[in-house]
């Protein structure tokens, strides 16, 4: 019988879509160990319904909402505490509240149900960022002064208290923020005791927490680090990743920076940081991950201060697990793939339970296809490409079928053959960047990894790959030798308008989509347009259209105006679309 895991996602939060991306990690990762995974979803009202894997691919949770009045049941608490004891473990895949501030921990332990990550206790103290700095204060760790501010406080008072916190502590900057919820969201700045106030009274008006707080604003570097359980039972500190923001109109790492493709913020792992500095911060992150009581798994984020103090400012219990999360591009600092790490996460929790682990995964075949997985490019949907890509070549890793490997057309038109940690990075721009430092980014790697693989309990490795440089020849030549399918996940420019489709079909290539042909004609939107009217078909239609050269673009207002007249004329109408005609769909 196959080891099943219940993942519980969703929850009541902001952070529930973090949450549904979590969960379909730990199926993607976990159920090629011959694992079973068996998905709950928590709505907003913290009624459980049983989901099935394929639900999990649902884009959003708003997506399914209002389908499962309908296509299933709400489950009361003791059906969904019989079917989690129908599970070897439990896994919490909840951000934010019911999952992270030891509510669903406590329902779990009440009921003697074993799951993975930290106990009720542990994770209601880290979850309150107030409560957690006062203790942490408390017990003489180095920390930010803060004011809690709660809601049922008169306007005068806390406009008083604020006014007395910025005085004392000569705040010029401060951050505000809820107690509790997710590192990111709901956080913002102040420079004046006025500022403040409003932003305070603003949070509270959301009902998302009951209590906000002001910190001064931090002078330094920011950064995260995952610590996890060794076999050993000891935590073990990763290699931290530097956050380096480049938008100084926030200066704050908000949740559309951590969740979302922009170029305003670099990650860096490892961190420019000096060597000592990185292994301050792993002893201190070790050191708070046994002063709260973690278990297994936990992200903490902080901040190395220009006066040179290491300051821990959020906690979090329950890792994100997207596909390129920080936990993901720690471990594969390490040399362990998305599946290596959540099977040495859940296998250590398993094994404090004494709960034995069997796999039976799928061993790749003698005759596996290689797949070449193309992503990046110079359009404006490079960065999407760069999620489709990752997406492919992830998912047919998994597939005793296939042997992909990544690779990165760059904006110059070279090709890098890219490492598994290379891929993990949010944006092609970032990629790019680390490639042009992977000197000196292995030669780090060689000092700051043996030891913590061998406090992990794994076997050392040899140097760490770097990525490999190559022309368009050079790259279709490689896969010609050694007989490699092309998969194209390009979006727009010449992955999509024929130019690739044909130079490789000059090299006798085998890939996925139109030929070059097609792809020339379906690129260009109005010679598209074209095409259907030609069938004069009365059930195929197209939009007419007017096209003009930026070269022919208008320079003053009155050609401007002369242009837009000759469009609405030829098009019949006042009201137009305006867009690339050789672009993707949507730049």
């Amino acid at each position: 019988m196959s080891f099943r895991i219940a993942v519980i996602c969703g929850g009541p939060s902001a952070e529930r879509g973090i949450s549904l991306n979590s969960a379909r990690s730990l199926l993607d990762h976990l159920s090629p160990l011959g694992w079973e995974i068996v998905p709950f979803f928590c709505d907003l009202q913290k009624h459980f319904y049983r989901l099935s894997p394929a639900q999990l691919y649902s884009n959003t949770p708003s997506d399914f909402d209002f389908k499962l009045k309908n296509t299933s049941r709400p489950l009361t608490v003791e059906e969904f505490i019989a079917a989690c004891r129908e599970t070897d473990l439990v896994f919490p895949a909840i951000h934010g509240e019911f999952g992270e501030d030891g509510e669903l921990q406590k329902l779990l332990e009440r009921h003697n149900i074993p799951f993975v990550g930290s106990d009720a206790a542990a994770c209601a103290m880290m979850f309150d960022k107030s409560k957690a700095n006062a203790h942490l204060a408390h017990h003489g760790f180095d920390t930010l002064p803060h004011l809690r501010l709660e809601d049922d406080l008169p306007p005068a008072n806390m406009a008083e208290k604020i006014q007395a916190f910025f005085t004392q502590h000569q705040i010029t900057k401060a951050i505000v923020k809820p107690t509790a919820g997710g590192s990111s969201l709901g956080v913002a700045t102040a420079s004046t005791p006025a500022e403040a106030l409003a932003l305070v009274r603003e949070l509270l008006a959301t009902k998302r927490d009951h209590a906000a707080m002001i910190e001064p604003f931090c002078d330094g570097k920011e950064f995260t680090i995952v610590t996890v359980q060794g076999p050993d039972g000891k935590p073990v500190a990763l290699i931290p990743t530097e956050i380096e923001l480049s938008d100084s109109g926030t200066q704050i790492f908000s949740f559309r920076h951590k969740y979302l493709p922009t170029c305003h913020v670099a990650y860096h792992c490892p961190p420019h940081f000096p060597d000592d500095i990185v292994a301050s911060i792993q002893r201190s992150a070790e050191a708070l991950f046994r002063f709260f009581g973690m278990r297994d798994f936990a992200r903490l984020d902080g901040w190395w201060l220009k006066d040179g103090r290491i300051i821990f400012s959020d906690f979090n219990p329950i890792s994100g697990m997207e596909q390129n999360s920080f936990l993901f591009y720690q471990a594969s600092r390490l040399e362990m793939p998305h599946g290596d790490i959540l099977r040495y996460i859940v296998t250590n929790a398993a094994r404090r339970y004494g709960i034995a682990v069997t796999e039976t995964p799928n061993p790749k075949s003698r005759n596996a296809q290689k797949v070449r997985v193309l992503l990046g490019g110079n359009t404006a949907e490079r960065q999407v490409s760069l999620m489709s890509g990752t997406n492919v070549w992830l998912k047919l890793r998994h597939s005793p079928d296939y042997l992909p490997e990544p690779y990165l057309l760059a904006m110059d038109g070279t090709i890098w053959h890219l490492p598994y940690g290379y891929t993990l990075n949010h944006t092609v721009d970032e990629i790019l960047s680390h490639c042009a430092e992977a000197s000196s980014i292995s030669t780090r790697l060689k000092t700051l990894t043996p030891l913590l693989r061998q406090r992990l309990g794994l076997f050392p490795l040899a140097s760490p790959q770097q990525p490999q440089q190559m022309s368009l020849s050079q790259f279709c030549q490689q896969a010609s030798a050694e007989d490699a399918f092309v998969f194209l996940a390009l979006h727009g420019g010449e992955g999509e308008d024929g130019t690739l489709q044909a130079e490789l079909e000059h090299y006798g290539l085998a890939y996925n989509g139109s030929g070059p042909e097609a792809s020339r004609l379906c690129m260009d939107k109005r010679a598209t347009g074209e095409a259907i009217r030609t069938l004069d078909d009365p059930l195929l239609t197209s939009a007419s259209k007017f096209s003009f050269t930026i070269s022919e673009s208008p320079k003053d207002a009155a050609a401007c105006n002369t242009l837009w007249q000759q469009a609405c004329q030829e098009l019949q109408t006042q009201d137009l679309l305006i867009k690339p005609q050789e672009d993707g769909c949507s730049a």
